[in-house]
């Protein structure tokens, strides 16, 4: 069975579109190998507009699903939690940054960041076709490199995560029951002690291919 794949892309308020022609994006998203809904959005952080894409998503039987916007730390906890509420798998959301690291550094140069922009979301939606719905990997803890700063607990969309001591010393614990593998806790960790292995082989070397081939 094919599948049926949703791009999603932010305007954000003019930060992103001001540089990268995201209309121009949207429709070159339109022609990639199974893609079959785009969304081109002014803000999608915007709970209204994630409530109604939540929709659309199931009414357009989506099963996998690719965001290009801005850091997943900005938007992840809002749009995480309205996937949850409209009964998506977030396991299926595969994410691209497009305004730190394309609009944002290519300020001067929309042209160029256009055609980057191309290049990032045909990247993504290459990732998002491998993405596995079952595939769980909740996050690893350096202790090392924990500031004890209790972020992580309190971003957790799930309350999976609890802080606590574990023999006279600070720790994190992670429930598996309850971590949903979103990443939120990883990308906002300013200590860089959380990490998330959920990018598989596969799909680093399918961004890899589609990029070679292009």
């Amino acid at each position: 069975m094919s599948l049926r794949i949703g791009v999603l892309l932010c305007k954000c308020g003019g930060h992103i579109s001001n540089t990268i022609n995201v209309d121009e994006v949207a429709e070159y998203a339109k022609t990639l190998p199974n893609v079959v809904y785009v969304a081109n959005e002014e803000h999608l952080c915007d709970e209204e507009t994630a409530k109604r894409l939540a929709e659309e998503v199931a009414r357009n039987s989506l099963d996998r699903i690719a965001v290009a916007a801005c850091t997943p730390t900005i938007l992840d906890p809002r749009f995480m939690l309205i996937c949850q509420r409209g009964g998506i798998n977030p396991r299926i959301v595969e994410w691209v940054n497009i305004r730190e690291q394309c609009a944002w550094v290519h300020a001067d140069e929309p042209a160029k960041a256009t055609e980057k922009a191309k290049d990032l979301v045909r990247m993504v939606v290459a990732r998002a076709a491998l993405a596995e719905p079952t595939a769980a990997s909740i996050p690893q803890v350096d202790e090392e490199k924990c500031i004890k700063c209790g972020l992580c607990e309190a971003i957790c969309p799930f309350g999976a995560i609890k802080l606590g001591k574990a023999e006279e010393e600070y720790a994190i614990k992670v429930d598996e029951l309850l971590c949903k593998a979103c990443g939120i806790c990883a990308a906002s960790c300013p200590g860089r002690a959380i990490t998330l292995p959920v990018m598989t082989n596969e799909q680093i070397i399918a961004q890899i291919k589609t990029v070679l081939e292009a």
